[in-house]
């Protein structure tokens, strides 16, 4: 079986010192750090969805699609699978705000790699 969050884990603080890490890594680069930067501001969103209080979940996916409006649904619902307080209610909740929220196409972003 799939890992699960379990909210009462320390997660958010070591994906936070993962990020610092991998920033460490490529702030050598100094041509390409901002762009690295920006493609990783993607975890922010990620934790979000992990974090959320569970009635919040639904409007922090909305937040997220209009910024990666190319983000796969199959990913979402895997993101709210792997919280521990997971309930198929939340689940099709996200999924009624997706049929309703209307996001403009744009520029791929780093979600469109993401399956």
């Amino acid at each position: 079986t799939a890992g699960k969050f379990k909210r009462s884990d320390p997660f958010v603080e070591k994906i936070k010192d993962d990020v610092l890490t991998v920033f460490g890594f490529f702030e050598r680069f100094e041509n390409s750090f901002p762009e690295i930067k920006a493609k990783w501001r993607v975890v922010e969103g990620f934790v979000s969805l992990l974090e959320a209080d569970k009635a919040a979940v639904p409007a922090v996916f909305e937040r997220f699609r209009a910024d990666y409006w190319d983000v796969q649904m199959a990913w979402v619902e895997a993101v709210v699978r792997a919280r521990d307080d997971f309930d198929r209610g939340m689940l099709s909740a996200v999924k009624a705000k997706a049929s309703e929220v209307y996001v403009e196409r744009g520029v791929e972003t780093i979600m469109s790699k993401v399956k």
